[in-house]
């Protein structure tokens, strides 16, 4: 098996895991607007019986001006428990579908690190030490000249002394200072 038949077989998996995931996330997406066209269908009736309820009191209340007794239009409470659990499910399903999408987006993410690893022919082994790097991407050519920064020894003799009487004398030495030729890098 040659590199690019490994190289094909490798896209190949990788296109059939983000197709999968996609109808994962498009079948999600689907689960979660059926679930909010049912919770605004709630929400609707809702809405129609507290309609309903403020033209009865309306009602009530120019009805209460007159003499006599006034029968009020009851209406069921509304189901608080149909509308936390709705919203638990379609909370649920976006948890899922931000799960999905970290993935698709993890996938490519590796797809294209190894993309450009292979076009730098880079391989999947992971370097320790500089011997390993250099094993593999060979040990660097000669220095340029100009290019390395250097210390050189001073060869300058620094003159003797004597004291104001005569009677002390120091020798001259050699320079114990070093000069620094600048080059782009440092040594």
């Amino acid at each position: 098996m040659d590199l690019e038949s490994m190289r094909e077989g490798a896209l190949g998996q990788f296109i059939k895991q983000w197709n999968e995931l996609q109808e994962e996330k498009t079948r999600k997406l689907r689960e979660q607007k059926m679930l909010a066209s049912e919770l605004n269908k709630l929400v609707r009736t809702s809405q129609e019986h507290s309609r309903l309820v403020r033209k009865s009191l309306e009602a009530a209340i120019t009805i209460s001006k007159r003499p006599g007794f006034i029968e009020y239009t009851e209406f069921p409470p509304e189901n608080v428990t149909e509308y936390r659990r709705l919203i638990d499910r379609i909370e649920k399903v976006e948890s899922e579908i931000k799960m999905l999408e970290a993935q698709i987006k993890e996938m490519e993410a590796k797809k294209k690190r190894d993309e450009e690893n292979a076009a730098h022919g880079k391989t999947g082994m992971i370097l320790t030490s500089l011997a390993q790097w250099l094993e593999q991407n060979g040990s660097p050519r000669g220095t340029q000249q100009g290019m390395m920064s250097k210390f050189d020894p001073e060869r300058r003799l620094v003159g003797g002394a004597q004291s104001k009487d005569g009677t002390i004398r120091f020798p001259a030495t050699k320079s114990k200072s070093v000069t620094l030729v600048r080059g782009k890098l440092i040594r």
